[in-house]
């Protein structure tokens, strides 16, 4: 269960503690509802009932980090004020007493979509003392997959459903002096492709609420012994890699680029020889993620990457430039990619597909 931390792309630890359960689900977790309100206020009790709008700029998301991260600097969701501002926001009061949550949050929404395509992001943070918003969990659902992701269904516009966003799975204590944060937006770029359309989800607070998993207090700590590590391989860096994670707008366009670029791949570990057969490895990247706020249909994604591997007298080199696109009805993928050895070309291969968005 980790304890709150600043929010901050790179983290090196994650302050908390272990825990077991004899049995899942578990006896000693129990469900806390927070009702959802007009005031937008997570309320413990009655609530007043409201009709809330939104429709999240498309850049909506900036603040979110990598989808599934795998330890890479700068990959872990920054401070949640940065989309914050382009969500509906829901806080409880301060806390008085702290608590932990283990397992997956739940959202309860009654809400209308002006769209028969839709999407809503759902983010559980948590705001310290200080002001800063560190992201707990989050979801994002297609609304046309409301009741099944193998058989969709188009919305009416217009029409309230009800519906259930399931969190991710997670394992968080909220300490006393802080408070809990729901934000609802319409979009998450550049972790989540655009719905085909602007769409206003209006919101019934009244039929909404949050569920939080809280597990009883216990004194039981799990010990795990030290980790076995098997012998290193003997690698020397030929060249320091470097890795780096930007966004740019621009106002003139009103676009939103993110970047990520990696001499030596996402973890930027430059160039690494295997000495004991001498043979050297790099990998670049550059991953280019553009959107205007008020178009979805403006989202493209463009990576190019560059592979080489060689020792004395061999080198294979591999260069590659895919880009996504897609407009209301259609997804555009096409890609280069060309292969050197001793810098004499040898393959090369183009693509140029289209897929339906089927409600996408």
């Amino acid at each position: 269960i980790n304890d709150s931390v600043a929010p901050t792309g790179t983290r090196t630890d994650a302050p908390g503690r272990w825990v077991g359960e004899a049995h899942w689900p578990s006896a000693s977790i129990a469900p806390k509802t927070f009702q959802l309100g007009g005031d937008h206020g997570l309320h413990t009790g009655s609530a007043p009932a409201g009709l809330l709008a939104i429709c999240s700029p498309q850049s909506h998301g900036k603040a979110g980090g990598e989808w599934m991260g795998t330890g890479c600097v700068g990959e872990h969701p920054t401070d949640q004020r940065l989309d914050d501002g382009s969500a509906l926001v829901f806080d409880s009061l301060v806390q008085t007493e702290s608590f932990d949550v283990l397992g997956a949050p739940v959202l309860k929404l009654r809400v209308a979509s002006d769209k028969p395509v839709a999407q809503v992001s759902v983010r559980l943070s948590d705001v310290r003392p200080d002001g800063t918003v560190t992201r707990v969990s989050y979801q994002v659902l297609n609304l046309t997959h409301r009741d099944s992701h193998e058989q969709p269904e188009a919305l009416v516009p217009g029409q309230f459903y009800d519906m259930v966003v399931k969190l991710n799975d997670c394992g968080h204590r909220f300490a006393a002096g802080h408070t809990i944060r729901i934000a609802i937006g319409t979009s998450y770029w550049p972790m989540v492709w655009p719905s085909p359309e602007l769409a206003t989800l209006t919101i019934d607070t009244a039929s909404s609420a949050l569920s939080l998993p809280v597990r009883q207090a216990d004194a039981a700590a799990v010990q795990f012994p030290s980790p076995a590590h098997g012998p290193a391989t003997p690698i020397s860096q030929l060249d320091p890699g470097t890795v780096r994670r930007y966004s740019s707008q621009d106002h003139v366009a009103g676009t939103t680029t993110y970047v990520t670029e990696g001499i030596g791949g996402l973890f930027g570990e430059g160039i690494l020889r295997f000495d004991d057969i001498g043979t050297a490895l790099s990998h670049s990247l550059k991953r280019e993620l553009t959107i205007a706020d008020n178009d979805p249909t403006s989202a493209e994604y463009v990576l190019t990457q560059s592979y080489e591997m060689g020792r004395e007298g061999w080198r294979i080199r591999i260069d590659s430039v895919t880009r996504m696109r897609s407009d209301r009805d259609t997804f555009y993928l096409t890609g280069e990619l060309s292969v050197e050895e001793n810098g004499l070309l040898r393959a090369e291969r183009n693509w140029d597909q289209s897929f339906p968005r089927d409600l996408m």
